[in-house]
């Protein structure tokens, strides 16, 4: 019954259709259900269309603004351009033909929401949001400012640095498609000025004096001043910080016009204590028989921070015993500086040249002084330099060569070696190293920018990552590879990108290479091969600060020189029992200092020593 009333339906339009053009005298008659002068919402429309010529069907053509349409036989779709579209539709039989005219509007029906108006601005940066719809869908969306592409830092919010005393200009373009529609702001932003005499500074004072003035553009503006988040409060634009105890203050100077503002940032830093010395690797009353010293300073004030190079400052007074405060300041030619970092500063010291020329055998005082906030602290240290033997001889140091990082323990356990006066330690490792038919490979020279690139020949039976050390590293490179003769060869970048040599000097890990390492009698060192730039063997501050430690490392300077005097002597008489156990325990990599300095008792007492 429906389809019958469907067939009825077009009968009758077909019906009408003949009927206006029998009126008008015409062969062709048209059927379509297209409307002249319909609107649209959408950039696609279809329709059905047919032809007829004496009764009989013709050929038909539909084209859309010059461009034919889409046919499946008596449907066609057109692809409207936003506005009025011309759609022709035209009959064809033989040499005769006619053509019927529509219009078809399309108007897109675009929506574009965005807060620009509103001008919300914050320390010279505009905040706003955007979006688009089209037909109450979302639809694409791309914003220009000043004609350069700009994204949004999340969804629908964006972020555009303002330059003082310009207008810009932004083009918010909507798209859908074919159909595109455009919104364009501007903003004209004049730019705030604060004008304070306050500047970020460190002071001994617990008061503060300083004046403020704000202005947008030319106009005076709203200002808040806050400390530490409480609002100061101002006298005709003059303000008085008072500090009632030493620490790091924060001062926000905030201009404000409508939505709009800019905030400056002060810090003060007030201490009412002297600095320390949080490391000086001097000793009193030490003598030194290398005629090259370098030592290790880090100075702080009393809110932590370390303090800059040019506020230490050096003296000698040549003649300890004289009686007299002969103190003169040392200048570069006596005093060099190897490296400083934000961790620590290294000084060397030569004892025959500047104004230690001439003393040796002959006690002085050296004298470092610390200042900050107009506060100082003084160190001083009697020295002597005694010089080295005849053959050049100024002692021994213990060494050791390890690999707890990798579970391969000592690679050469800690050993008594003799050190000659002048010659860097970049000399004695590599005449050490080829002893022990080792090969290695560095970049740089023995007297200069030395860096232990490699060491091949060591024994790495089932070297794997120490128990714990994995998981704390995140970055690896590879892994240690065989090599053709079955030796292996263990440096840099080996298991990850932060691996390689590194030493230490009486538990102190040097800012410096070995060319610049000229060790004094007594020294402990200790070259250990690192996964992480020195953070998993306690040597993360000599890289200028690239990371904390991974653990709180032991201090193996004691006991390798215990372990050494012990191998020395042939282990007392006593046997390598107890030697090969305390080895054992401490071949660790993360060994608390309460292990190593038990290990270390428990040596004492097995081999009957007495080192008071």
């Amino acid at each position: 019954m429906k389809k019958a009333i469907k067939i009825l339906s077009i009968a009758v339009v077909l019906a009408a259709v003949l009927c206006i053009a029998a009126a008008c005298g015409s062969a062709f008659v048209f059927a379509t259900d297209i409307v002249d002068g319909l609107v649209v919402s959408a950039p696609q429309y279809s329709f059905g269309a047919t032809a007829t010529y004496g009764g009989v069907g013709c050929e038909i053509e539909v084209r859309c603004n010059g461009i034919t349409a889409k046919s499946d036989g008596t449907r066609f779709t057109v692809y409207l351009n936003e506005g009025d579209n011309a759609v022709l539709l035209t009959a064809k039989k033989g040499s005769k033909k006619e053509t019927r005219s529509y219009n078809i509007v399309y108007r897109a029906d675009f929506v574009v929401r965005t807060d620009l108006s509103e001008r919300v601005i914050r320390d010279d940066v505009l905040y706003f949001s955007a979006a688009a719809y089209f037909n109450d869908e979302s639809c694409a969306l791309t914003v220009t400012a000043d004609g350069k592409l700009i994204s949004p830092v999340s969804d629908g919010k964006y972020e555009f640095k303002l330059t003082e005393n310009k207008q810009h200009e932004f083009v918010l373009s909507a798209r859908s498609g074919d159909a595109a529609s455009t919104l364009t702001e501007t903003v004209f932003y004049e730019g705030f000025k604060v004008n304070t005499t306050l500047v970020s500074q460190d002071t001994a004072s617990d008061t503060l004096s300083f004046a403020v003035r704000t202005t947008y553009g030319k106009v005076a503006c709203e200002t808040e001043v806050t400390v530490n988040g409480d609002v100061l409060s101002p006298n005709d634009g003059n303000y008085l910080l008072v500090m009632p105890q030493a620490g790091e203050y924060e001062v926000r100077v905030t201009a404000r016009s409508g939505s709009m503002q800019k905030t400056e940032l002060f810090s003060v830093r007030y201490s009412d204590a002297p600095p320390r010395f949080e490391r000086l690797s001097l000793e009193e009353g030490k003598e030194y028989k290398g005629s090259v010293f370098t030592f290790e300073v880090t100075a702080e004030d009393a809110l932590g921070a370390k303090l800059p190079d040019n506020s230490l400052s050096f003296f000698a007074d040549m003649d300890a015993d004289d009686g007299r405060d002969d103190f003169v300041a040392l200048g570069q030619s006596d005093l060099k500086k190897v490296w400083s970092d934000s961790e620590k500063t290294s000084y060397r010291i030569n004892f025959e040249a500047g104004v230690f020329e001439g003393c040796k055998g002959k006690a002085f005082l050296f004298r470092v002084v610390a200042e900050a906030f107009g506060r100082q602290t003084v160190q001083t240290f009697r020295m002597t330099y005694v010089g080295a033997g005849a053959d050049g001889e100024i002692g021994e140091v213990v060494f050791s060569l390890e690999g707890f990082t990798v579970g391969c323990g000592y690679f050469i356990e800690p050993m008594l070696l003799t050190v000659f006066d002048g010659e860097p330690f970049s000399v004695t490792l590599t005449r050490l190293l080829s002893a022990y038919g080792l090969e290695y490979r560095y970049t740089g020279e023995l007297d200069s920018d030395f860096y232990l690139a490699s060491i091949k020949g060591l024994d790495l039976d089932g070297n794997r990552i120490a128990d714990g050390l994995a998981e704390r590293l995140e970055v690896f490179s590879y892994t240690l590879q065989k090599d053709d003769d079955g030796r292996y060869s263990l440096g840099e970048f080996d298991y990850t990108s932060g691996s390689g040599w590194m030493y230490s000097v009486n538990g102190s890990f040097p800012n410096y290479g070995f060319a610049d390492y000229f060790p004094q009698d007594g020294d402990v060192v200790r070259v250990c091969f690192t996964l992480a730039l020195g953070r998993d063997v306690g040597g993360g501050d000599s890289t200028g600060g690239s990371g904390s430690d991974f653990a709180e490392f032991a201090d193996y300077a004691r006991v390798n020189k215990l372990l050494a005097l012990i191998r020395e002597n042939e282990f007392y008489g006593s046997g390598e029992e107890a030697y090969a156990k305390a080895v054992e325990e401490i071949s660790v990599w993360d060994a608390s200092q309460e292990l190593v300095d038990r290990v270390y008792n428990e040596l004492i007492a097995a081999y009957g020593l007495n080192l008071s």
